[in-house]
């Protein structure tokens, strides 16, 4: 009930409709583009009991995290999700101070793994660390804790030792992502009503998907399909 697929050949308004859904959830009520919209569906209508089922619904729900997900464009499906959740909270100035933590499983996987390695290795570690008041123990702790804070300094960390700076944004589960959205950003004294998650070009991620099957190990569009279902409402 929480999936829609809309099909049409080139040229027949795909694109122009998800715009017209992006900013009717997405915007608030009061806003240009809303009115807009809703000019366009009381036209289309013409019959008021279900136009007021529109007005209604924007009058009494916030506004939605607008996700684009597009599929002409070159990257995992993994990397544009989490992409797109950092782009529409940058953009959005009523949520740009919220930052996803979504880096921290890799984050934690690292410092885990360097915590099993030399003595010299970790020494060094910690003594790096020192700058910030913190050693592996308590970076490891800070991080399981999701603070925004270890994200740069873990990135840090890993360029001292390993002479490279990673993005600990890779990896994650898609599923988990949806999930952390719903539960942390939509509801009573959140920011958001709910997440739209648009892929334009489903196509091509249906394409991806098959080949991950053959020749990736795990399945992404499906876990990300599995955590809007688990979320639904």
């Amino acid at each position: 009930p929480n999936r829609f697929v809309f099909i049409a050949t080139y040229g027949h308004g795909k694109s122009h409709f998800a715009v017209a859904m992006a900013n009717y959830f997405g915007k608030a009520a009061n806003t240009l583009e809303l009115k807009g919209v809703l000019a366009s569906i009381k036209h289309a209508l013409q019959d008021a009991p279900l136009y007021g089922f529109f007005d209604d619904f924007k009058r009494n729900k916030k506004p939605f995290l607008i996700l684009i997900l597009r599929g002409d464009e070159p990257s995992d499906l993994q990397t544009k999700f989490f992409r797109a959740v950092e782009d529409a909270l940058r953009l959005d100035s009523e949520s740009h101070k919220i930052q996803a933590p979504f880096w921290y499983s890799d984050a934690e996987r690292f410092v885990k793994a360097l915590m099993s390695e030399t003595d010299e290795r970790r020494e060094n570690a910690n003594v790096f660390l020192g700058r910030y008041q913190l050693d592996l123990d308590l970076l490891l702790d800070r991080i399981a804790a999701q603070e925004a804070s270890t994200y740069e300094i873990t990135r840090e960390l890993c360029a001292h030792l390993n002479h490279f700076t990673p993005d600990f944004g890779t990896g994650l589960s898609l599923k988990e992502g949806v999930e952390w959205l719903a539960n942390n950003l939509v509801g009573e004294e959140k920011p958001y009503g709910g997440v739209l998650i648009l892929f334009d070009e489903f196509s091509s991620f249906v394409w991806d998907y098959a080949l991950s099957i053959r020749h990736r190990p795990g399945a992404p569009l499906q876990d990300l399909l599995n955590g809007v279902e688990s979320m639904r409402g």
